[in-house]
Order: structure tokens, then sequence, then C-alpha cells
């Protein structure tokens, strides 16, 4: 899916005024005896921004046009990184299932640098470090980020902020020394050069550092600390509001232009390619370093092959494999596969897919179409078979999976379904 560019050369992607409207969605029943109950639908709100572009020039202006003449107006969706949002899912939670640590043990409910009980104490009797997604599907090569976090330490211990690509490759980072007992907020940032998903990671060695607010923002600074969930800064579903742009020239070399995003629930199209145990898949590199995941069902569905990958892994949206039954017959370019129900669509377990983690990884290989360069094509669509989800079903599904079961992000097991990382 395409990202909303940064059309400036300094990662400039709006200028002020920048409103940005939230839109959340509560059930609340009234009962006769009293008490008013209500339910939260959304973990994070539906946006809406008015943006208002006062002094582009020319250049700017033309990379904002060529986007949205690419996204056909109203017609296309694509992704948007708000500046105003944090990008990192959980950024006081570090027990939450997007954060992994590596040789510590957490305990949460400690002071934060704002007064609260919102930090969390991590002890490491080594290396420890903590990692989370930030851009977790599609590619911002040439994009600006930089991730930040308040750290607090009893001993000068030296801590470093990363920002690192699925692939081990570090984009950058900042290495600090703590003075005992004062707050800290670290910073790192750069234009990342990489076509892989992007994690932030926080490390140190044989010391306990109270970790707060971490923060991954699509600028060149880190700004404002922006509290998740309720201020996610990936909003996936993102369209235009007008079918035409107009410029206003107020003077030579400026151009002015107002503009509306409009964020979107998932349609019941969308929706249905969540069902349990559907088919989905994933563009790797020729070792299974994932580069992009997608959506597919039953299909037809023609996808296109993104930089930096040349095969497609096919598999199934799950948290618990081992007691799936049954198979698929997947056709690819005219070509018949056989897809098993225990399928992942990627393996993650120990290897650099790790910041991509669901289930509980007890699934088969992926089946694996090689052969793909960038730009090239697979035309993927179901032709037969069934897979039963397992343990508390009796039916068997074609490539749609269970649509009655809306799988979402996470399953019975408490891990991610691979839907957390699909487009």
């Amino acid at each position: 899916m395409a990202y909303f560019p940064q059309i400036g050369a300094n990662g400039m992607m709006v200028q002020l005024p920048f409103v940005q409207t939230f839109s959340h969605l509560t059930s609340v029943s009234e009962l006769q005896s009293g008490p008013r109950q209500s339910y939260a639908w959304r973990p994070n709100p539906l946006m809406a921004w008015d943006l208002t572009y006062p002094a582009l020039t020319p250049a700017e202006y033309n990379t904002l046009m060529a986007f949205f003449v690419s996204q056909q107006g109203r017609y296309g969706e694509f992704t948007f990184l708000d500046p105003g949002g944090n990008l990192v899912a959980a950024s006081e939670n570090l027990s939450d299932a997007s954060w992994t640590a590596t040789g510590l043990s957490l305990t949460a409910t400690q002071p934060d640098p704002f007064g609260s009980m919102l930090a969390t104490a991590c002890a490491a009797a080594g290396e420890g470090k903590l990692s989370a997604p930030a851009v977790a599907v599609g590619a911002v090569n040439g994009f600006w980020l930089c991730g930040s976090v308040w750290v607090q330490s009893a001993s000068a211990v030296a801590v470093t902020i990363a920002l690192v690509d699925s692939a081990s490759a570090v984009q950058c980072s900042t290495t600090q020394t703590l003075v005992p007992g004062v707050w800290a907020r670290i910073a790192t940032s750069a234009v990342i050069a990489s076509a892989y998903p992007i994690s932030i990671t926080i490390s140190w060695s044989a010391a306990t550092v109270v970790v707060f607010g971490a923060q991954v923002v699509p600028t060149g600074g880190p700004g404002a600390y922006q509290r998740t969930p309720g201020n996610y800064g990936v909003h996936p579903n993102v369209r235009f509001d007008t079918d035409v742009l107009e410029p206003q020239y107020v003077s030579p070399g400026q151009v002015a232009v107002k503009l509306r995003l409009v964020e979107y629930a998932p349609s019941v199209a969308q929706q249905t390619r969540f069902g349990l145990d559907s088919l989905c898949g994933v563009w790797t590199d020729s070792s299974g370093n994932v580069v992009q995941a997608v959506w597919i069902g039953n299909g037809p569905a023609l996808l296109t092959c993104p930089v930096g990958a040349c095969q497609l892994q096919l598999g199934v949206n799950d948290d618990h494999y081992a007691d799936n039954s049954g198979s698929w017959v997947i056709a690819v370019n005219d070509i018949d596969y056989t897809v098993a129900g225990n399928a992942q669509p990627w393996l993650h377990a120990g290897g650099i897919n790790s910041a991509l983690p669901f289930g509980l990884d007890d699934g088969a290989p992926p089946a694996i179409i090689a052969g793909f360069t960038a730009g090239t094509t697979a035309a993927v669509q179901y032709v037969s078979g069934a897979v039963c989800p397992g343990v508390g079903f009796t039916l068997y599904y074609d490539a749609n999976g269970d649509v009655s079961y809306f799988a979402g992000l996470t399953g019975s097991t408490g891990k991610y379904f691979p839907a957390k990382y699909m487009v």
C-alpha cells in the first residue's frame, strides 16, 4: 500500500495550521435500575485531517500533486503516518504483545518523568534489549523517522536507542551515558535507507533501567510526546476527501493549497479478509526475510512484487497452527501449489523476522513461489480444498476462512495473528 509522502527534503508532511478530528465509537446502555454501561469498540479513534499548506515550493507542490493523481482523488486508499501521532503501538506498556523483551525482567507501575506511575523498570543481568515495530507493513525508504524514549537509572549506564530494519541493518542509533537518578530523553533520527519493516530498539548491559514513553514519529526530530494507544500514528485506511486539488499561486515560487484526508474503518469486504484461517501471503527475499505482507483470501488477487523481494510465501491466518487440518490448492500465475492448513506465512522464531511475531510459532513452513523481481506480478486464486482451524471447530473453510469469526489482531492464545502486519 502507498504512503502519503513527505513532500519536503526535511521530511515535512504538513504545515500549520494542521487540524485533527477524532471519531470514537462507543456503545452506551442506560439501564432502568440506574447504572450506565458503555463499551469502546476501537482502541484508537478514526481520524480526519484538515491540511493547509500556505507556502509550498513548486517542487513540493508537484510531489503532492503527483501523489494525488496516483490515488485518482478519492478513489485510492493509502497509509498516512501521522506526524502528530506515535508509530509505536503501546508506548508505555512494555508487556504488550507488540514488545519483545530480551534478557530483561520487567516491573511495571514505576514513577515516570511526568509524576505518574506509568514507567517500567527493566532489569538486565547481561545484555538487555527492548524492541517494538514502528512501521511493520511496506517500505518507508526515503522517509525521515525519529525514535525517542525516556530512561533513568541508579547507575551511570550507557543506553542505546536505534531504528533497525527486519534484516538487522541499523538505520540510526544514539548512545548516552545516564546521570544516575536523572531522567533523560534520548533520540535518534535518519532518512530511512531500507525496503524492510522498521523497529525501535532500546538496549544496555548489566543494569536496571526505568523506561517510559517510547516513540517513533515521521519527522526529523522527536517532537511532543504522544501516548499510545489513543494517539497511534499509523493509519492504513485513508483517502483524499476530494477529487479536485486547487492550488493558489501566492507569489513566484510559493503555492498554497488546502485538502482533507479521511480515515475509514475497513469495509465489509476488507473485514472478510480477516477471517480466521484465511489465505494470506508475504513477499520476502531469498532468505525468507519479510518485505511486505498482503491479504489474499479466495482472490483473484493481482500482487506486485515490491523492491527487495524475490519470492511469494503463502500461509494461513491463525495464532495456533498445530491443531489445524486440511489444505488448499492455490493457483499462482496458472500453476497450482498446495498450502497446508498449518502453514505459517513466515517463520519468525530466532530469525531476523523476530520483529514481526505472531501466534505460538508452532506451524509448518509456508508454500514458497520463487523467481520474481521487483515490479513483476503474481495472479493468485483459490482453486480447491478446505482447512479446519482445529479444536472447537467442526467445519472446513475455503481460502476466505471462517468469515463469521472476525479474527482481529489477537487470538485465544493472546498472541497476534499475521493480520497484524497485513495490508
